[in-house]
């Protein structure tokens, strides 16, 4: 057998300290590499770039209503979408539907005296359809505060507003607002 042992030309199985490895490179690798035992400091080296290689902390994240940055957020959900398949009149093929987008939901802190989603929604109930739309950008970040994702949100308003809950036996527990957010159209980008 070749000294070097090319991706195209072998794949194989083997043991390395109890644990099945399967060897298909993207480069050429020596026999002598295959033969060395790596050590526990090394395989747990290399499992934590594994797990942390091109992962995004969701924990570091902007929102941004209407252009103004709004802080104090606790949970964004995303929303997802699902597409409506219907059948054909044959009955043999099926086709893909309308789109469908579940609501922007965000939980921010109560803070007394700040009013930005109370306004935002009283806008939406006195129907003033200008005040009431607006451009939502939720920017995930990285540890520098650089932007690596984000999602714009068009056309938005709060379909739902839900008031902190009282609870005398929540202890230290700080109160929260919620809102459901509709929206014309969800961009996502990168960078």
């Amino acid at each position: 057998m070749d000294e070097a042992i090319s991706r195209r030309e072998f794949i194989e199985a083997i043991e390395v300290g109890g644990v099945t490895v399967v060897v298909a490179g993207c480069q050429d690798v020596g026999l002598d590499d295959l033969n060395t035992e790596p050590t526990e400091t090394t395989m747990r080296d290399q499992q934590q770039q594994t797990d942390t290689q091109g992962s995004t902390n969701t924990g570091r994240f902007e929102v941004r209503i209407g252009g103004q940055a709004v802080s104090g957020w606790q949970r964004v959900t995303l929303p997802s979408s699902s597409v409506a398949v219907e059948e054909y009149e044959g009955g043999d093929q099926t086709l893909w539907g309308e789109v469908a987008f579940d609501h922007l939901e965000m939980e921010r802190n109560f803070v007394p005296g700040e009013s930005t989603l109370r306004d935002w929604f009283a806008d939406v109930r006195a129907g003033k359809v200008e005040e009431g739309r607006r451009e939502i950008a939720i920017t995930v970040q990285n540890e520098d505060g650089t932007a690596e994702l984000q999602w714009e949100f068009s056309g938005a308003w709060i379909e739902e507003y839900a008031p902190p809950e009282l609870d005398a036996t929540a202890g230290d527990d700080a109160p929260t607002e919620t809102v459901a957010v509709a929206f014309d159209e969800m961009i996502r980008t990168e960078g």
